[in-house]
């Protein structure tokens, strides 16, 4: 059941209580939102999990109203599988802080791209 505030809701965890109440965001919207960001989401803004569409149907279409759409036939991970692991031109590594070596692949001739896959808040952390 929906949490009812007597006023706006002040960050996101009151906005997804608000929207699918307590069990639903102990279950999906807590713990994204903390794995995600890095934070709690009483940490963030109410626009955070604002975004987020909520429906109570049983359309599972993330978008409903787009004509075009599909999930692929053996999952995403068949897809990365496919593109990334399985590609000789593709190096990829796992558990390791992006930040300890992100200056020696800049400094490969042959690391045209690196892809930081982590907190967004953290990547831009020196940014201010």
């Amino acid at each position: 059941e929906q949490t009812k505030y007597e006023n706006e809701p002040i960050n996101s965890e009151e906005m997804a209580m608000s929207r699918v109440g307590e069990r639903l965001y102990n279950m999906i919207f807590k713990p994204y939102t903390i794995k995600q960001w890095a934070k709690t989401p009483k940490e963030l803004g109410p626009e955070v999990t604002a975004r987020i569409p909520v429906r109570n149907d049983w359309d599972d279409r993330y978008f409903p109203n787009d004509v075009f759409q599909a999930l692929p036939t053996h999952g995403y991970t068949t897809i990365f599988e496919n593109m990334i692991m399985r590609n000789p031109l593709i190096e990829t590594h796992i558990n390791v802080d992006y930040f300890d070596v992100r200056q020696e692949l800049a400094s490969r001739s042959m690391c045209g791209h690196t892809y930081f896959s982590g907190p967004i808040d953290a990547y831009f952390a020196q940014e201010g």
